[in-house]
This record gives structure tokens, sequence and C-alpha cells, in this order.
């Protein structure tokens, strides 16, 4: 019998009183993930990429019916650092806070952002991560993930409930705070705004970057493979609105390609002005030109395949669309979708499983775009910096540059 990833877990909670021991089981025999095997495929030319489809198919990770080069998740990276054997810590930060307080830059890039420096920050103080059902931080992991965690919790009976949310738990390494009886046993309860999240870096960011780097990627593998597939409720959702599901990330694509999209290659171009913060790259950020795309393209062998472009009809975004559409070979195969704000999660989606990717460096929202793909495999196929870019860093890391502060600076 063949089971995709969704509906084994739909079976894992319905029969819950073995859930846990098959989730420890299948932990424990997970290998590590290792990058190295899956960017060579990448290497070669996106034509032996679509030849390849086929391979991919038995790959035991696929999301949109879109097989990825991810092969093997990861397994928690901290455990090797750590010195010390698990102990129970008497320290919790806890996220509770309803709403963030990131003004404009309440973005999906910022607010996985302030998720992840969350991690760092209750790693690097010895704290147990703990978040509410109704914060912010649960919302954004809700945005694109665990839908059929948090309709168990929210919705299910108590017993289902409660298994949904150890099942989360061994996952993510959070705790779901639901009564004050949890908070007693820490001494500190400590508590931070999205704002300050935003801001806080390690103190020795620069000297452990990879290290954080390898702990970002465990997170964003074991959110991925719990994307939403539109099942769950929305725990956003108003009480006139009480059937509200999540959002289908796979919509669209799906609206893009139809019964396609599994198999079609394509490029993604997102554009956008640049975020507060981008420091030194964002003069280059967005302005990709059809002469720089045609280089990148012609290299990859995907001169004759769908180019989509992500705009949020600002000016860098015009001006790109504009340069896009005077170039008749690139104009034959371009669709935009413009969103007037930030992307929402199935337009990040579409970008996420690009066949090819590029992004700006002076967009938060690219660079967990960027991030997510490195996580996913995708390496060889995302390009974040343009030529005149890309000397001045390129002596400095290749596709990790995306985690590097120096040279993502407060984007990431």
């Amino acid at each position: 019998m063949s089971l995709n990833y969704t509906t084994l877990m739909d079976l894992i909670l319905r029969h819950r009183r073995n859930a846990l021991a098959f989730v420890g089981a299948l932990v424990i025999t997970m290998s590590i993930y290792n990058s190295s095997s899956t960017s060579n495929a990448y290497g070669d030319s996106m034509e032996s990429v679509q030849r390849g489809l086929s391979e991919f198919r038995s790959s035991p990770f696929v999301m949109c019916e879109r097989p990825t080069p991810l092969h093997r998740f990861m397994d928690d990276p901290t455990i090797e650092w750590s010195s010390e054997a698990p102990r129970k810590r008497t320290k919790l930060l806890l996220l509770k806070d309803p709403s963030t307080s990131l003004g404009a830059s309440n973005n999906i890039g910022n607010q996985v952002n302030v998720l992840l420096h969350a991690f760092d920050y209750a790693r690097y103080n010895d704290m147990d991560l703990g978040l509410t059902m109704d914060s912010w931080a649960m919302k954004t992991i809700h945005h694109m993930f665990m839908q059929d965690f948090f309709s168990s919790i929210t919705n299910a009976k108590a017993v289902t409930a409660a298994t949904a949310r150890e099942l989360l738990q061994n996952e993510l390494g959070i705790k779901i705070i639901t009564d004050e009886k949890q908070l007693q046993s820490y001494a500190v309860v400590e508590s931070g705004t999205s704002r300050e999240l935003l801001n806080y870096h390690p103190p020795s960011l620069l000297e452990d970057w990879k290290q954080i780097m390898e702990h970002h990627v465990f997170i964003l593998q074991r959110l991925f493979r719990h994307y939403n597939g539109g099942n769950g409720f929305s725990i956003n959702r108003s009480e006139s609105s009480e059937m509200s599901l999540t959002k289908q990330m796979c919509s669209e694509l799906h609206s893009l390609f139809g019964d396609e999209m599994s198999r079609t290659l394509y490029t993604v171009i997102h554009t956008k002005d640049a975020d507060l913060g981008a420091g030194d790259v964002a003069p280059m950020g967005s302005l990709i030109t059809s002469e720089y795309l045609h280089s990148v393209l012609k290299e990859l062998g995907m001169t004759k395949y769908p180019i989509v472009l992500l705009s949020d009809e600002s000016t860098a975004s015009q001006l790109v669309e504009e340069e896009l559409k005077m170039d008749p070979t690139i104009a034959s195969n371009l669709k935009v979708i413009y969103s007037h704000a930030d992307l929402s999660g199935p337009e990040a989606m579409v970008a996420i499983l690009s066949s090819v990717y590029i992004g700006s460096p002076g967009s938060a929202t690219s660079g967990f775009i960027a991030r997510s793909r490195y996580a996913l495999g995708f390496n060889g196929g995302t390009f974040m910096f343009n030529k005149d870019t890309l000397g001045k860093w390129k002596n400095e890391c290749k596709d990790d540059c995306v985690f590097h502060p120096w040279v993502m600076q407060k984007l990431l």
C-alpha cells in the first residue's frame, strides 16, 4: 500500500495510542541529510533534471506533487553540539503576544526570521521555547505549516489534542503552553516582543554562523514536511467564519500550471523595493535586467520554459516587468503574479519549488525563500546576487551566502 506523508500523519493521529512510539522510532531511524549528494544534480543542466523526474518521484519527500532533491531529513544538530546529557531546563522563553510589533517589516520573511531568532535566543540562554496557541509565533507557523496538528489541538477531543501537542513538540522542540500550571515548573519565565527578537543575534554569530545555519535548516525541514494541504481549520478564524480552512499551499501552483504542476520546469523572479536594513546589497537588489536573465537561463538550459514574475508593483518591480516585456523571447514565456503587499504562503511556495529562483538580496522574504530552497536541497538553482554583487561575496560563501550574517546583514 502506497502512502503519501499527509495520509501517514492522518493515520498517526487516528491511531493515537501508538503515535508517539511510532514517531520516536521514525526520528531515530532517519539519517542525516547530506546536501552534497543533491547539489551535484543541480550542477547539470535543467534538461537533465527533467529527464530525472521519474527518479525523483521515488524520493521520500514530495511537495505539491513536485519531487524535491531532499532524500533524507536532518537530525537535530544541537544534540551533537551539546557536551551535556539532556536535562530539564529551569528557564522558559514564552512567546505569547497575539500580534507582532514589526510594523512595515511584518512580512513572511521577517516573521520566520523572528521565529528562528527565538530558537536561537532560547538555545544560547539555555531555555525551553514555549508558545501559546494565540501567539503571533503560532500564527506564523500556522500560516504555511502544521495545519493537522493545530486542527486537532483546537477542535478535537482532549486525548487527541494532547497527542497532537506532543507530536508537534517532538517535531519542533517547543512547548505548547495551554495552562498556567505548565509554567510552575520553571524558575524563570521570560517573554520577548517580536521586535526585540527580530533584532537579536547570538553574540558569537560571525564565528558560529555555520552551526546556526545547520539548526535553521533543521527547523525549516521539519516545518516543510508538514506544509499545509488545506485540510485543517484556521486558528485565525473569526466566530462568523467557523469553517474557514487553512490556505492550500499548492493552490497558486495549480492555478499556474494545472495538472502539469508536478512536472513543469519554470523560473521565478522575485522583485520588490529593498526592505529596511538591507545594507550594502540593496542597490543591486531587484534590478534584474533581461541580459542577466538570458545569461542565467541559457547556462541552465531554461530559456524555453515559463518565467513567473512575483511583483509587489513597487518601483523596482515595475521597472523589471517593463524591461522583460520588451524582450520578445522572455515576454512569450512570462507570467506575472501581482501581490500588492507581501507574498502569501501559496505565492511563496511557487518560488520555493521553482526550478530556478532569482531573488533580491534586499528582501527578507527573498532570503526566506532562498534559505528554504537550501534546506530542501535546491542548491545550484538559486540566484540572489547579480554578477557585480556576487563578485564581492564569492570568496566568502556560495549557496550558503543567504545564511551569512555579513552578507545578509539585518535581513537574516
